[in-house]
């Protein structure tokens, strides 16, 4: 599979060495199952590639490729000040590790989040995805893929909906359209109308996020 999207000998030799190698080609699978388009994908791979090096810099093993990795890469990229461009978008490094260690957890190579972890979750989509559960019968695998886009839209847009207008998120969903395939797109557009759906009620106080 990787062959399909790498020719050169030199690529593919990173692909097939460091802590992340096991698991390229059924990332590279899982990735196009989600609707990624071959540009990202590559984009994807290449920059975990580099998110491995780092934690084999870091000591850390292969095991060790889960959230707390990703956080300990948040926080020294945010420490020199290079976690995000201009345009605040997280960097593509951070972006990739994030999607790879969520298609670990899926897979059960890495161990999901302890509920302490899950409990660092902004208290919005914590309230969310509790609703989901409960009113709408939502799998926690969908949610999953729901987890990513709403926690860069928290990021961007901050965890209080009051502050949310249309014209953010319209923009937020036309960046990450830019870059995802069709299928990724409508998960995105979807994540973003549950969410709409979604009555937050801080102090009894009803929010409507997205009309």
């Amino acid at each position: 599979m990787l062959i399909t999207y790498f020719k050169n000998p030199a690529t593919l030799a990173r692909c097939r060495s460091g802590l992340a190698h096991p698991y390229l080609e059924d990332f590279v699978v899982w990735l196009e199952q989600q609707g990624y388009r071959r540009r990202t994908i590559c984009y994807h791979v290449c920059e975990v590639i580099h998110f491995a090096n780092w934690a084999e810099a870091e000591g850390l093993a292969r095991r060790d490729l889960n959230r707390d990795a990703l956080d300990r890469l948040g926080r020294q990229m945010s420490e020199r000040k290079a976690l995000r461009h201009p345009s605040l978008d997280r960097r593509y490094v951070y972006q990739s590790a994030r999607v790879f260690v969520s298609f670990l957890e899926t897979i059960g190579a890495v161990d999901p989040p302890t509920a302490d972890a899950s409990a660092q979750d902004p208290a919005l989509f914590l309230e969310f995805t509790a609703w989901m559960r409960t009113q709408r019968g939502t799998l926690d695998i969908t949610l999953n893929n729901y987890r990513p886009p709403l926690l860069e839209l928290l990021d961007e847009l901050g965890s209080d909906p009051g502050t949310f207008d249309a014209k953010g998120l319209r923009a937020f969903l036309l960046r990450r359209v830019g870059v995802s395939g069709q299928a990724k797109s409508k998960n995105i557009a979807t994540a973003l109308r549950m969410l709409g759906f979604f009555d937050y009620r801080p102090e009894n106080h009803h929010s409507r996020l997205i009309g």
